[in-house]
C-alpha cells in the first residue's frame, strides 16, 4: 500500500516508478521489496516506504546510493 498515493485516487506514488527503474536492473524483486521496508542508513535509519510521498527525491537518491554500493561490492 505504501507505493500508492491515497490522495490521488490510489494511483502509484510518482517516485515508485523511478526507484523501481533504478533498483530493477541490479536487484531481485524480493531484494527490492526488502529495500523499501528496511531501515536505510542513507535515510537516517528510516524506511524508504515511510518517506516515499513526503520526500521522494531523498528516496530516489537512496536508491542510487544502494546501486552504487552494489557496484562497489559492499
Amino acid at each position: 500500500m505504501f507505493a500508492f498515493d491515497r490522495s490521488r485516487d490510489i494511483r502509484p506514488v510518482d517516485a515508485t516508478a523511478k526507484v523501481l527503474f533504478i533498483l530493477g536492473h541490479r536487484l531481485s524483486e524480493w531484494a527490492i521489496a526488502s529495500w523499501f521496508i528496511g531501515l536505510n542508513s542513507y535515510l537516517d535509519d528510516q524506511c524508504p516506504k515511510d518517506l516515499l510521498e513526503e520526500f521522494p527525491e531523498w528516496v530516489i537518491e537512496a536508491a542510487h546510493d544502494a546501486i552504487d554500493e552494489c557496484t562497489r561490492g559492499r
